[in-house]
């Protein structure tokens, strides 16, 4: 796409003959273009278009908040946004809604405008008004998880890898902020693992995990020369039967009929293969040498079975049931899937020589054999050779690693020859790399697909919880059973007239929360357009404790229902008292109903205080709370709070009917029945302990019983707990007693849980579990087996539950009755208790991490050896990104270990901990470890006050935790004052370290924030009657830099008619011009004379002097008063009707000059370079609409751009202070988003830079000096990019909504950014050239206005309310104490002096 510009002589009127095609109709009614031409406002036939004050300095948005200001009256080469013109009157103090959307109408005119949710993205809206039976959960962890398929024949290889590769490429991920897993069941295997043939079902469950998980890579394939055929452990009954008739020989006969047994609870029946210990009784054997002799007969029986089969069946039927384990990973794996061809690897090793070695017995290690002279097995060798061909065409090339090594008589011999050694290497090095290359893609990918995925609107954390809530209630719905007539209550309460909560409690296991589910998914359609708030304690991080889970709900109350978010960090004391209120903003336009399951499971809730739970509910508003009445010590307390017997419905235990038709739902689903005797078993057992839960683990443990079974194999307890606790003995001799227990205990005692990946590093670590798990086999790699916590979590499954946390994906149990149950058996001491959150402690703290090598008993020597268990590092960061997981865990298991001095000091005291841990999680985290330190220590009077500052900061710590110094300077200050001064030491050396932090911050001067004045009961009261005195009336809405002085700001005031010169250095007004007609905008022409916009009029004021000079002549646009500065001599205005743009004499106030676009010809933007040069206007009428460049010096057009096929957006441009380039916003025709970004070189007319950002563009600016565009975009990204080359430089990521203002410094190489419309309350100073945020603040009240300094090392702004300035210094580690500048302004004389414009 070309540009084309067009240039004429001097001008006074610009001919029209260009754009005959393009204007308006003659025929147009007169009264529309009348109206076009005073308020701006388009006709029916004429574009639309929103503009922008000219330098990009509205003084009041449309909405009613701040605009920007000027930079030292300059024109917009620093600064340019997306905004509305400045409106007649000043704005009002009211919060903005949280959505920026068109509002709701409301059926009552008292009532105000709900945000209108139709312009979210569909999923979101679906979210935030709780619709989860439509919404469609799209959340994944950012995880990449490996499958590896291999025989044994590769231990050697994959131990190497495991030692040399994964640990890298696992820090690789975690740099980038993925976890990195792989799942090698193959390793570590034991001849136990394959007494009871399930590895097949293992190996299937966890490649299916894979695929659904891993958003990368997901399989990897050790396809050698060994197939290793196992005998089927499954055989269709007619099959088996028909096999049985075709022998002939008895003993083959006899042998199958050992081994094989029908099983007619499988549907359809089968015969199982007997576990291997049953019929060779030694198998399991403690002592070596039996044990090896045990397991050499059964690989002779093996081999005779395979050998029946092969004889027996057809090519067809032993393709189907003779196979080894890798042959069906990948068939069920890659070959079965529609993953991505760059989703599967292989690794080939071929020993060029070994079928010239048959002579040496250990081949049968490394290919498949027959007899006892090693022959060949070329069957296997065949089907290898063909899953081989199969897997092939799945791969990319540089997927497929291919090495051919000499034979050895020891295998795979590294250390005994060189080649092999070299072989090993670049097995390492090659795999890394490939490995390396995938992982990189898939982040990129990964990445691409979030740019290119429209904007949320809503915070990430709150999107994160709503998916999360939504997709658990969906997955409980799938599996609801019955309860018709406790869902018919539910209905009624829904739409009757009912205000008050309905309590649904029962005993634990009663199915209470699957019923709370179900009753989400009703709500749509019992209420029509309500909005449905739907929480299940537990559930997420977000609802672990009160004050999470009240903050939670208060956002999405906020998107809903026009609140700003701010609104839910108050904490749990205050949103206790203030959610009641919260609730009585709901609307008959938008009912709410509020869901919350589990009450009875909130952390560290005061029972007794239980105000939050309304006893009369606002109109529009229900409420269904769940809670158990038998386990939950509240229960009698809720009563007494809610005394209206109809608040409580009891959920009773299923009836008979129900019960039964659960347990054949869930046998049919695993495609298992039961025999008659055993039938009766399990109704005997349902009939006496009828909840779901019993239901669920009873037919979970039925489903694995064989209709071969004696009856003392299928007994059941008769209530729940005694039958999971029979479940967890039956798991301990399975799998051993310390491997369960141990397993269990690290699930239950993490605070959130863990992940596959952390327990399996703990497990590895635990040297009593791997003592017992490999007795009888030392591994070259001290680590527990992926297996031995398979095994585990797939028999759990039905009982664990996954939740994503700082993006990891991490298990736990789903009911507290195991939570209980493990307790009770394993942790029912306090000692016990502790040394498992030790253990976790030092995981988290990477004791034995980063090559770290943990002493254990030798098995054969008994001595005590160190060997490294290959444990993830656990620093606080990995590199830019925080570890948020040791952050969250480490100090709770510190606490919980029972070393309270060390959680205190290391935990609370230490600062640079706090920091981090504010930065890399949340504040309520930090608040969940201060209230552990209060336990410990409940008369310590700092960590009161450390409570208190940090509930106060809440939201400006979610919004960045960095500005921990800039919060607690100004709260503390005062606190402090006038106290002895051996009170509080510990917040004492907290404030004295603000003045030099540690990191760089803001250091706020004045009453910006909220100072704790008290520590008594009333302590928020006081500090919000006394600590912050504001003045609604009081609002500075444009902050502007002077030319002449770099310590002084000038301020607007449009509500009371104020101008002030500020010392911005002490706070002070050093100037005061009153009774001002609404300033709404100003100009510097030079270090003491403005240019006023006074309502529609151009006004000049000598500051210094106090005095009004002169009115320039002509009356501005109502609605696009756009002017600039050309020089000390002239303004630069747009013409009342927008067809004109002036020159105005600033002496005589006459103009001088008149640019004429044409007849019917709107002009709608002006920007003026700040060297009075150039001159840039939008042209609204034409299409594609121009942007037209004037040469003020010579006064003529010199530039008219246009871009076929494409519009500007001349309300988001730029201009350099140099006049040498524009930016400006386009986009294509058609499409309502401003998605390119071009630059024009002023001198050439040339397009210089094209580029599409990934996100629509908010605003922009430009620097010459700095070399730099800056873009704010809808994504809450700052784009910076190089003005020469057009690469992008950095990506800025920290707003929470998108800004709306840049305000850049004098050379360029920093700037101040900001949203007006007051969705993010942050303002945040960035470098540009390294690409960092600096420093970032967050008051307790909107910004009205704000302003960068010259140097870039100070922010100047306003606050509702407030009368006075608020200096934002930067401090860092390396400032010197703070110089007492004084500096003049003017006549000294005149210092603080007040001017009455109407005198």
């Amino acid at each position: 796409m070309g540009a084309c510009c067009h240039k004429s002589g001097k001008v006074v009127e610009h001919s029209s003959s260009q754009d005959m095609g393009h204007r308006q109709s003659q025929s147009s009614d007169e009264n529309s273009k009348k109206q076009r031409k005073e308020t701006g406002r388009p006709s029916a036939t004429s574009s639309s278009s929103v503009a922008v004050h000219v330098e990009d300095k509205p003084v009041v948005s449309q909405a009613g908040s701040a605009s920007t200001a000027n930079t030292a009256g300059q024109p917009p080469t620093t600064t340019t946004s997306q905004s509305s013109p400045p409106p007649s009157s000043p704005p009002s103090a009211a919060v903005p809604p949280s959505i920026p959307y068109s509002p709701h109408p409301s059926s009552d005119p008292s009532e105000p405008p709900l945000p209108k949710l139709v312009d979210l993205r569909p999923d979101v809206k679906l979210l935030l008004i709780g619709d989860v039976a439509q919404v469609k959960c799209s959340l994944k962890a950012k995880t990449i998880s490996i499958y590896i398929s291999a025989c044994l024949d590769s231990e050697l290889e994959r131990s190497v890898l495991m030692e040399r590769v994964f640990p890298k490429l696992q820090r690789h991920c975690n740099e980038q902020g993925y976890e990195l897993q792989f799942v090698d069941l193959h390793w570590g295997q034991r001849s136990e693992d394959m007494d009871d043939h399930t590895l097949s079902e293992y190996s299937m469950y966890e490649l299916k995990e894979c695929q659904k998980k891993s958003l990368g890579p997901n399989f990897l394939s050790f396809l050698n020369q060994k197939y290793n055929c196992q005998c089927p452990s499954q055989i269709m009954a007619s099959a088996f039967e028909k096999l049985q008739a075709s022998l002939t020989d008895s003993s083959d006969k006899q042998l199958m009929d050992e081994w094989y047994r029908r099983d007619d609870n499988n549907l359809p029946p089968m015969y199982v293969l007997q576990p291997v210990s049953s019929q060779i009784r030694k198998y399991k054997d403690t002592n070596k040498d039996v044990r090896l002799k045990a397991e050499a007969e059964w690989n002779c029986i093996q081999q005779r079975i395979i050998k029946i089969l092969v004889n027996a069946w057809s090519p067809q039927e032993q393709e189907r049931y003779l196979n080894s384990i890798m042959d069906l990973e990948i068939s069920e794996g890659p070959l079965n899937s529609d993953s991505p061809t760059d989703t599967v690897m292989l690794n080939s090793r071929v020993f060029k020589d070994i079928k010239s070695h048959t002579g040496d017995t250990s081949i049968r290690c490394y290919i498949d054999t027959t007899g006892d002279n090693n022959e060949i097995d070329e069957n296997m060798q065949m089907r290898l050779d063909q899953l081989r061909n199969q897997l092939g065409s799945k791969i990319n090339e540089g997927n497929n690693l291919k090495f051919d090594i000499s034979w050895s008589k020891n295998g795979v011999d590294p250390e005994g020859i060189s080649e092999h050694a070299q072989y090993i290497d670049s097995l390492c090095s090659q795999s890394e790399a490939m490995l390396k290359t995938l992982i990189d893609k898939t982040v990129c990918d990964v990445q691409t697909v979030e740019d290119e995925t429209p904007v949320k609107k809503i915070h990430e954390r709150l999107y994160s919880e709503l998916q999360q809530h939504s997709q658990h209630c969906q997955q409980l719905c799938q599996t609801f059973q019955g309860r018709q007539d406790l869902l018919s209550k539910v209905e009624s309460y829904l739409s009757g007239d009912a205000n008050h909560p309905l309590i649904m409690h029962g005993h634990t296991g009663c199915g209470k929360t699957a019923l709370m589910a179900k009753s989400a998914a009703l709500c749509c359609k019992a209420l029509g357009d309500c909005a449905c708030i739907v929480r299940f304690v537990g559930a997420t991080v977000e609802t672990y404790s009160l004050g999470q889970l009240l903050r939670s709900i208060c956002e999405q109350v906020a998107y809903l229902y026009g609140h700003h978010i701010s609104v839910g960090s108050k904490g749990a004391d205050k949103l206790r008292k203030e959610l009641p209120k919260i609730l009585k903003k709901v609307q008959a336009k938008r009912p709410l109903v509020m869901i919350i399951d589990g009450i009875d499971e909130i952390k560290s809730c005061d029972y007794n205080e239980l105000d939050w739970i309304p006893k009369s509910l606002p109109p529009h508003v229900k409420m269904i709370l769940s809670t158990s009445s038998d386990n939950f010590p509240g229960f009698k307390s809720l009563k007494s709070h809610l005394t209206d017997s109809s608040c409580f419905l009891e959920v009773p235990k299923m009836s008979s009917k129900e019960a039964n038709t659960m347990c054949e739902s869930i046998l049919k689903s695993k495609l298992r029945t039961v025999s008659a005797g055993q039938r009766k078993t399990l109704q005997d057992a349902i009939n006496q302990c009828p909840l779901p839960l019993y239901v669920q683990l009873a037919t979970h443990i039925a489903s694995q019983w064989h209709s071969y079974n004696i009856s003392n194999e299928t007994v059941l307890a008769s209530n729940l707990r005694d039958e999971i606790s029979s479940y967890i003995t039956h798991l301990e001799k399975r799998f051993g007693v310390n491997t369960v227990k141990h397993s269990l205990s690290y699930l239950t005692v993490a605070k959130h849980g863990l992940s596959d990946t952390e327990m399996l590093d703990l497990l590895s670590c635990d040297d009593l579990l791997l003592d017992e798990y490999f007795v009888y086999r030392r591994l070259a790699v001290r680590r527990a087996p992926t297996i031995l916590w398979t095994q585990i979590k797939k028999e759990l499954a039905p009982f664990l539950t996954e939740h994503i946390v700082h993006g990891r994906s991490l298990r736990t149990w789903s009911h507290r009755a195991f939570t209980d149950a493990v307790c009770q058996r394993y942790l029912s001491s306090k000692n016990q208790k502790a040394k498992f959150h030790e253990y976790l402690a030092d995981y988290f703290l990477g004791r034995w991490a980063g090559n770290k090598k943990k002493p254990c008993m030798s098995n054969e020597e008994g001595i005590e050896v160190l060997m490294d268990r290959h444990i993830q590092p656990q620093p606080v960061k990995f590199d830019k990104l925080y570890n948020s997981r040791k952050l969250d865990e480490l100090p709770y298991h510190v606490f919980h270990s029972g070393d309270h001095k060390r959680f205190i000091n290391d935990y609370i005291w230490n600062v640079n901990w706090m920091c981090n841990k504010l930065d890399g999680t949340d504040v309520s985290q930090m608040l969940d470890d201060v209230a552990l330190a209060r336990r410990a220590e409940p008369n310590n009077a700092d960590l009161d006050m450390l409570q208190k500052v940090l509930q106060l900061s809440a939201y400006a710590l979610y919004c960045d935790g960095t500005q921990l110094f800039a919060q607690f300077h100004t709260r503390l200050q005062s606190a402090l004052e006038g106290k002895d001064s051996q009170q509080y030491p510990m917040m004492r050396k907290i404030c004295k370290l603000t003045e030099n932090p540690p990191i760089p911050n803001f250091l706020p001067s004045g009453e910006s924030l909220l100072e704790i004045v008290d520590l008594g009961e009333d302590c928020d009261r006081q500090a919000e009657e006394s600590s912050l005195k504001t003045n609604p009336k009081a609002i500075l809405n444009g902050m502007y830099r002077m030319k002449g002085s770099k310590n002084h700001m000038v301020s607007i005031s449009t509500n009371k008619g104020q101008i002030k010169v500020w010392d911005f250095e002490t706070q002070t007004a050093v100037r005061t011009l009153i009774g001002i007609d609404k300033p709404r905008d100003i100009r510097m022409i030079d270090d003491y004379r403005v240019v006023v916009l006074c309502n529609r009029e151009l006004k000049i004021y000598n500051l210094d002097t106090g005095t009004f000079e002169t009115t320039l002549k002509g009356i501005m646009n109502l609605q696009m008063p756009y002017y600039g500065i050309q020089d000390e001599d002239h303004v630069v205005a747009l013409a009342r009707n927008r067809m004109y743009v002036n020159i105005i004499n600033i002496s005589s106030g006459e103009v001088e000059a008149t640019f004429k676009v044409g007849e019917d010809r709107f002009l709608n933007s002006l920007l003026v370079s700040e060297n009075g040069e150039r001159c840039v206007c939008g042209d609204e009428t034409q299409k594609p609409s121009p942007l037209l460049v004037w040469d003020l010096n010579a006064r003529k057009l010199i530039h008219d751009f246009r871009i076929a096929q494409h519009e500007f957006k001349p309300e988001m441009s730029a201009i350099s202070k140099d006049g040498n380039y524009v930016v400006s916003v386009i986009k294509e025709l058609g499409d309502p988003s401003p998605n390119f970004v071009i630059v024009y070189d002023l001198q050439s007319g040339q397009l210089f830079k094209k580029w599409k950002p990934v996100s629509n563009t908010c605003c922009v600016a430009v620097s010459s000096e700095g070399e730099c565009i800056v873009n704010g975009c809808e994504d809450n990204t700052i784009l910076v990019w190089n003005l020469s080359s057009g690469a992008l430089k950095h990506t800025l990521r920290g707003h929470t909504h998108p800004v709306n203002r840049i305000y850049m410094n004098e050379n360029g190489q920093r700037c101040l950014t900001y949203d007006t419309n007051q969705l993010d309350r942050s303002v945040r100073l960035w470098d540009l050239q390294h690409g960092v945020c600096l420093a970032t603040f967050t008051p307790d009240v909107p910004i009205t206005c704000c302003q960068i300094n010259a140097e870039g090392d100070i922010a100047v702004i306003g606050l509702e309310g407030h009368e006075n300035v608020i200096t934002l210094r930067l401090r860092t580690p390396e400032s010197g104490p703070i110089a007492d500048i004084k500096s003049q302004y003017g006549d000294p004389s005149r210092r603080a002096e007040v001017f009455d414009m109407q005198k």
